[in-house]
């Protein structure tokens, strides 16, 4: 298994992809990438230091490449009261991170309306397909559009499939995943390159605790050869 795990790694695949075909933990993918000089070691010392000195974890994950989920575990973090003091104190802000908004009637306007479920709010790139099946079903990203549409350009079989148990933490939560191809008995979740790191953990716990194969797609392999590839 330790010759198949490298041979995959070389060729790009995913932590998750790697850990579906040799059945294996992504962790386990972590420590061979880490051994072939694939993964970064930081001072995390030393990005506590920055950190306490003012700069935010956008700012952080931005210099460091590094997701905030990452840099949160690593971290002592601020509290929203420490964080808010940091952010009036600090120079040149503007926007919404500007002391004059923070006191500012808008903002008191815009709290107003914070809370609450809100129908496909933050869907601007959304649109309204039809399933395999006749259904027509809302997508809310251009990655969920593209790879729909070319699941029925290779005339695949697909549906949006309910949740999937899954329990981390010890507290259960839902899955929802983006496709579910009953021929294959598959399911495809299109993300960009931060949810793919930031939801590894959530979707290994998916598979190990379910049974059930579960791929993540960059944007990179939402492409009619990848799928192929998946399904063959």
């Amino acid at each position: 298994m330790r010759q198949d795990i490298i041979d995959l790694i070389i060729t790009g695949k995913t932590n998750i992809e790697i850990s579906i075909i040799c059945k294996c933990s992504p962790s386990l993918v972590s420590v061979y990438k880490r051994k072939l000089g694939l993964i970064r070691k930081f001072d995390y010392s030393l990005i506590q230091k920055e950190y306490d000195s003012g700069l935010s974890l956008r700012d952080l994950s931005l210099k460091y490449n590094l997701s905030k989920d990452t840099l949160q575990n690593h971290l002592i973090t601020r509290n929203i009261q420490e964080a808010n003091e940091n952010t009036r104190k600090t120079k040149g802000l503007f926007g919404i991170a500007s002391e004059e908004y923070h006191k500012s009637e808008k903002r008191k306007e815009a709290l107003k309306k914070c809370g609450g479920y809100r129908p496909r709010s933050g869907s601007g790139k959304g649109q309204y397909v039809t399933d395999s099946n006749g259904n027509k079903t809302y997508l809310q990203s251009s990655y969920e559009i593209l790879c729909s549409q070319i699941l029925n350009d290779m005339n695949i079989k697909w549906t949006r499939p309910s949740y999937i148990n899954y329990v981390i933490d010890g507290v259960k939560r839902k899955y929802y995943p983006d496709f579910y191809l009953p021929d294959y008995d598959l399911y495809l979740d299109p993300k960009n390159d931060f949810l793919i790191e930031k939801d590894t953990k959530k979707i290994s716990l998916v598979i190990l605790q379910n049974n059930v194969k579960v791929i993540m797609l960059s944007k990179k392999q939402i492409t009619k050869e990848y799928i192929l590839f998946l399904i063959g």
